[in-house]
């Protein structure tokens, strides 16, 4: 399980400086996190992603408990929601795309920023979809690994242009 957490965190701290590299996200913004065995890797609050290293990346227990890294993402219960929610997902992208948000063809969830409603109110409005849109703050794609839901991401931006 050491090894499996240490190459999902490589991966995440990837994923992340790619959003940053790809205009998904700016500064700080945004997160992601995927599943690493028993635990979930996910991005920490506040570190620049374009410096972003492995040992960076946050483990957190399904339940939110932090096991290894600084502290996790404001979203951790939007994205635990989620991964305990759909078994199907493997990981979760937020970013704060521009164009994205303003797709009508994409559910729209509600709620606030870090809170276990929002992560409530996404499930329900992914329903077995593969993209949400929370309002006012950004898409939620999902995939069975993190090059998928990023994948969606980025697919999500270029279809809203």
């Amino acid at each position: 399980m050491v090894l499996r957490a240490l190459e999902v965190r490589e991966e995440l701290a990837h994923t992340l400086r790619l959003m940053a590299a790809g205009e998904l996200v700016r500064g700080t913004e945004g997160n992601a996190s995927a599943r690493a065995g028993e635990l979930v890797a996910v991005s920490p609050t506040g570190l620049a992603y374009e410096t972003l290293r492995p040992e960076d990346v946050c483990l957190v227990t399904p339940d939110g408990l932090l096991v290894e890294g600084p502290a996790p993402s404001v979203e951790l219960p939007m994205h635990l929601a989620v991964l305990v929610a759909r078994p199907d997902v493997g990981a979760v992208v937020h970013t704060h795309s521009p164009r994205a948000t303003a797709d009508p063809s994409v559910p729209v969830a509600v709620g606030l920023s870090g809170t276990p409603e929002l992560g409530a109110a996404v499930v329900e409005a992914a329903v077995a979809g593969h993209a949400v849109v929370i309002r006012d703050h950004g898409p939620v794609c999902f995939g069975a690994d993190l090059a998928e839901a990023l994948a969606r991401a980025f697919e999500l931006e270029r279809a809203a242009t």
